[in-house]
């Protein structure tokens, strides 16, 4: 790909078939037009399609190609479609981080409701409701999404702030100390706030802020705890503590190091591409992946590290054995896939041997760059990218003779 002026990239294109024993190539050019307008983003004219940097957005269909697992708000409906724009008003709402709408509805919805709940009067009286509203609504909605992110193992004011993305936390535990923070907050200032607006002393209002916000903590907690725990459930977690056991026995990590313990105990701490993550101790930088289950990361690999480059690497990487599964089927994976990675991994340095070049390895890399597009990080000699060879797919096939993708 070659950059030809500052309004357009020329991109070679190659496809190719096979007849016999021989290899017909065919190359073609064509200039891609592109410009960043009103939100910020990069706009691909020729395709359509807008560059929002972590994923590719079309706007005919007003639909993201690839979904975000995160949800910002539970409790608000359209949250949990992954594939829309800023709750389908970008008129109104741009989001360059992915990740702020949390503040954002928290502090339209308790406004609103705070606003009539106290008469719905469009006074300044009714105004200034709405402002305790919205100011509660923001700060339980900021502290709640901190609490749920430091309960993963992440930093609380990276979730305050709706940078830590895809961290969370499940089990009842989680949930419970979740909601009970963010009812005490919403409820402790809601009231306070009320009370004075009402003539109330200090101490008054401050003492109708506690009863509120002990009142919010209480039916928060048990609400939020028994959600969070048929959440954990529905990973396959424990309901309390959302945890889960994972046999790795003799597991090699993607940097071919020996993790060595049977089982381990991963903690669920999030999603990357709808994929459950994990984190367990195993040695720091390394990962192991179960499709089917999820990806194991080592302690702070993700909660505290998701943005870094490495981390963002190592997911994609090993998604691209997420793809694989998907490709052949759990069957072929763990019959063919999962031991002869294993194999090859175990022999990394040895002799010059490298792993990194293994089949089972590039192929991943493969599937993961054509998944990924332009936001691909796989694209550099430290993760070699090949298409899987068709002695390698017949094997595969040959184990999961039944299953297509």
């Amino acid at each position: 790909m070659n950059m030809s002026s500052t309004a357009g990239i020329e991109v070679n294109v190659m496809s190719a078939f096979t007849v016999s024993e021989k290899q017909i190539l065919f190359y073609s050019t064509f200039s891609v037009s592109t410009h960043i307008v009103y939100t910020g983003h990069e706009h691909l004219d020729i395709f359509n399609l807008i560059d929002m940097n972590g994923r590719v957005y079309d706007p005919v269909v007003a639909r993201f190609l690839s979904p975000d697992g995160y949800r910002q708000a539970i409790e608000l409906a359209q949250n949990y479609n992954g594939y829309m724009y800023c709750l389908n008003n970008p008129l109104i709402y741009t989001d360059p981080s992915g990740e702020f709408l949390h503040l954002i509805i928290g502090a339209v919805i308790g406004g609103v409701i705070n606003w009539a709940a106290n008469g719905a009067e469009f006074s300044w009286e009714g105004l200034g409701y709405f402002g305790i509203g919205a100011a509660a609504g923001a700060l339980s909605a900021g502290i709640g999404a901190g609490v749920n992110v430091a309960m993963a193992g992440g930093s609380f004011g990276a979730g305050f702030m709706g940078t830590a993305v895809g961290v969370s936390s499940t089990g009842f535990v989680a949930g419970a100390a979740t909601s009970a923070a963010a009812g005490f907050s919403g409820g402790f200032v809601t009231n306070s706030g009320n009370a004075w607006m009402g003539g109330a002393n200090f101490g008054e209002g401050l003492w109708s802020g506690v009863k509120g916000g002990g009142i919010g903590a209480l039916a928060g907690g048990m609400l939020g705890g028994t959600i969070g725990g048929i959440d954990a459930l529905t990973k396959g977690t424990n309901f309390w503590t959302g945890k889960a056991s994972f046999d790795l026995s003799n597991a090699y990590g993607a940097s071919g190091t020996a993790i060595g313990d049977k089982t381990v105990t991963g903690k669920y701490v999030g999603k990357f591409e709808g994929v459950n993550i994990y984190e367990a101790p195993i040695p720091e930088g390394s990962a192991a992946t179960l499709p089917g289950r999820g990806i194991i990361l080592s302690k702070g690999q993700y909660t505290l590290n998701s943005a870094s480059r490495y981390t963002r690497e190592l997911l994609q990487h090993e998604f691209g054995h997420i793809l694989q599964a998907r490709e052949v089927g759990l069957k072929a994976f763990y019959n063919v896939i999962a031991p002869e990675s294993l194999a090859s991994a175990s022999m990394d340095g040895v002799g010059g041997w490298n792993h990194s070049t293994f089949w089972t390895e590039t192929w991943a890399n493969y599937l993961s760059n054509n998944h990924f597009g332009v936001n691909s990080l796989l694209n550099n000699s430290a993760w070699p990218a090949q298409n899987i060879s068709w002695i390698n797919l017949l094997r595969l096939r040959a184990n999961s003779p039944f299953f297509w993708p």
